[in-house]
C-alpha cells in the first residue's frame, strides 16, 4: 500500500510541475488526439476546464482545421523521431497571436515513438 501512495504522490507532484509551467504544453498521440494538457493551454485557448479539450484533435482545437496542419511539427516528430519546430500566426478578429510550436517525440519502453 505504501508503494501505491508514493506513486500517487509522485504523479501529483509531476502534475503540479506540469501545470506550473506557464507556456502551454500538450501531449498528443499518433492520431493527433489531445491526451494531456497543462493549465497554460487552457489559458491560451480560453478553455474553462480540461474536459473542454481532452480527447479532441489538436488541429481542430488549436487552429480550427479539419485536418493535420501544413508543416505540423508533431507529424514530423512522430515520423522522424526527432524534435521539430514551427512558428504559426493565428488571427482572431483583429488580433494576431504568434505561436512557437515545439514538438518532441515521446518514446515507449520498446523505443517506438
Amino acid at each position: 500500500m505504501e508503494q501505491k501512495n508514493r506513486l500517487k504522490e509522485s504523479r501529483e507532484e509531476l502534475q503540479a510541475v506540469f501545470d506550473g509551467i506557464w507556456d502551454g504544453i500538450s501531449v498528443i498521440d499518433r492520431g493527433f488526439n489531445i491526451r494531456r494538457v497543462n493549465r497554460g493551454i487552457l489559458e491560451v485557448f480560453n478553455k474553462s476546464g480540461f474536459s473542454d479539450i481532452m480527447g479532441r484533435k489538436c488541429y481542430a482545437e488549436y487552429f480550427g482545421e479539419d485536418k493535420v496542419c501544413d508543416g505540423c511539427p508533431a507529424l514530423s516528430a512522430i515520423e522522424k523521431g526527432k524534435a521539430n519546430h514551427l512558428t504559426r500566426v493565428l488571427r482572431k478578429g483583429d488580433k494576431d497571436t504568434v505561436f512557437d510550436i515545439y514538438a518532441f517525440p515521446l518514446t515507449g519502453r520498446d523505443g517506438t515513438v
